[in-house]
Parts: structure tokens; sequence; C-alpha cells
């Protein structure tokens, strides 16, 4: 009904602007109202000629008004279809059920970034937050394995933003001192550098290293090396090529019988983010 009335009304104004208007005109310049301030030395034809170009300039208006609103509105279309487009080349690691840790021990507290002739070039540094009098360190080297959906090559940068150890109490590992059944949370520092070096394996798989610094015997020491499982979280920021940087969220389940084995992994799309 309300659809109904406003059209209504939108026919009335077009027919007084267009018929009622001008013969409003031609009446009044018909009628001697003797008011010297209503003679005019128009006629009804001038006055009828300058009612035309009004409409005519109030018609190019709304002309203009309705192509610059049409060629937004196309141009925002083509920014969607260009953005849905770029997300569809976007590079989408997935964590792999694979995973590699060697073990060393050092001698004294020094960090260090490794130079390009080691292995472990590349690798991002991060420490077990610990005493200033901590005599040395362990140090733990972890090959974290991914397989991307999309396009690889893409990839311009990744970079880590966090990373969480947590164990549940148990009597073959940590427990806390009132027994309570609460996980047990461990937050690493990043250091140096949070940019991941890539090493690729494939055109479609790479490895990215984690270099873990701790204090024997402490936190991070046991929850490697006793058999109670072990999750390690950690956030990604995954940068293309189109300028949109993606985030991700992994966790992996760890079991240390026989060897530290991967039981198993979970990869979760956080957000997009147009740089």
């Amino acid at each position: 009904m309300k659809k109904i009335i406003n059209i209504c009304l939108i026919f009335f104004v077009f027919c007084f602007i267009i018929f009622f208007v001008p013969f409003l005109i031609n009446i009044a310049f018909k009628t001697n109202f003797n008011i010297s301030l209503l003679q005019s030395e128009w006629s009804a034809g001038d006055a009828l000629n300058f009612y035309g170009s009004v409409l005519s300039f109030v018609g190019t208006i709304i002309l203009g008004t309705i192509s610059v609103w049409q060629t937004k509105k196309a141009n925002d279309l083509s920014e969607r279809v260009l953005k849905n487009s770029l997300l569809e080349s976007i590079s989408i690691p997935q964590l792999q059920n694979k995973f590699d840790i060697d073990f060393k021990e050092n001698r004294d507290t020094k960090i260090t970034m490794s130079t390009h002739h080691k292995v472990d070039y590349g690798s991002i540094i991060v420490t077990e937050p610990f005493d200033k009098n901590a005599k040395r360190f362990n140090q733990y080297l972890m090959n974290l394995y991914f397989k991307c959906s999309g396009k690889c090559s893409n990839i311009k940068k990744i970079t880590i933003d966090n990373i969480l150890c947590v164990q549940d109490p148990s009597e073959v590992g940590l427990k806390w001192e009132d027994n309570s059944n609460d996980p047990i949370p461990l937050g690493l520092d990043i250091n140096i550098s949070n940019k991941a070096y890539l090493n690729w394996i494939s055109e479609d798989e790479f490895f990215i290293q984690i270099k873990v610094y701790c204090e024997p015997d402490k936190c991070f020491d046991s929850m490697i090396n006793n058999d109670a499982d072990l999750c390690l979280m950690f956030e990604l920021t995954i940068e293309n090529f189109n300028e949109i940087s993606t985030k991700m969220h992994y966790k992996m389940w760890l079991q240390n019988f026989h060897g530290i084995s991967v039981i198993k992994t979970n990869s979760t799309f956080v957000e997009n983010i147009n740089s």
C-alpha cells in the first residue's frame, strides 16, 4: 500500500511540474492585477522559456547524479569481484602430521642467530622465560612442516605472532603444587626476528624452523621429555604478493613414547587483512 501511495505522489508531482506550472504562468500573464509590483516586461512565452531552461538544468543535474551513482556502484562491484579473485589466489598452509626435533646442550646462556652456512639458518629464536642467574641453556631445533592449498608461489612473507605450549598435569610429567587439574601453559618469547625462513621441499610443501632455548630441567625441557601429551599452539601471518595478509592459528599434539611423534594437527583460518 505504501508503495502505491509513493507512486501516486511521484505522478502527481510530475504532472504538477510539467502541466500545472506552465498553466499557472499562462494565467498569471493574462491577468491584470493593477499592481505596479506585479507588472513585468516579460511575456508569457519568455516565462515559459525560462521555466523550460530551469527544467532542463534540473534534469541535467539529476541525470549527472544518477550517472555518478551508477559509476560508483559499478566500481564497488568491480572491487568486490577483484577482491574475491585475489582471495581465491591466497595460499593457506596446512600444518602436516610431521615433526623433527634436535637437541643440543649448550655450555652457556648465549642466544645467537645462526650464520648462513648453518642448517638452522633463518630459524625463529624463542626462549622460555628464565632467571637472570641461569648458567646454561638447552637448545631444541624444531622443524614444522606445511603443505599449501592455493598458489604457493604467491607467498611473500610468513611471520610468527606468538607461540604457546600446553600440557595437562600428570604423574609422569609436570603438576601443580596444589594438585590442580588445570592445564599447564607456557608462553615462549620470540627473540631477534619473527620472520620465518621458508625451506621448500616441493612446489607446494615447505618447513620452518623454530629454535627454543630453555633452562635444563625446567618447564619446556620437562614438557618435551615426559610422556604426557603436549599441545604446541602458534599463530602465523602469511603475506602474499597481492598485499593480502592471512592470519592462521595452528595446533600440534605431540607424545613422547619411544621418540616424539605427532598425534594430530589442526589448521584454523582466522582472518584476511588488506595491507
